[in-house]
């Protein structure tokens, strides 16, 4: 089975901090975004945001076309993410 989850590691103690689950396939890309949100892509052809402050509940589904979501970028001046898919 794949793993879905997304895992946030505290870089000195190596222990998993915060699990969070809602994909249905293989993750591919994450990107910090403003205040306590991330972005997450991956092989279920969706971007999903995410709220730290609310494990394994996301803020936001954005369904993708065809492909994977495979790099994410977020410009934080403008407030835009930008999502890449392919094969």
């Amino acid at each position: 089975m794949d793993n879905e989850r997304i895992d946030m590691i505290d870089i000195k103690s190596g222990k998993v901090e915060l699990k969070f689950e809602g994909h249905l396939d293989y993750n591919f890309s994450t990107t910090f975004m403003d205040g306590w949100q991330f972005a997450s892509g991956g092989q279920d052809c969706s971007t999903r945001i995410w709220d730290l402050r609310k494990q394994n509940e996301e803020v936001n589904i954005l369904p993708g076309n065809k492909m994977s979501i495979s790099v994410l970028k977020y410009h934080p001046e403008k407030k835009l993410l930008f999502a890449s898919e392919a094969y």
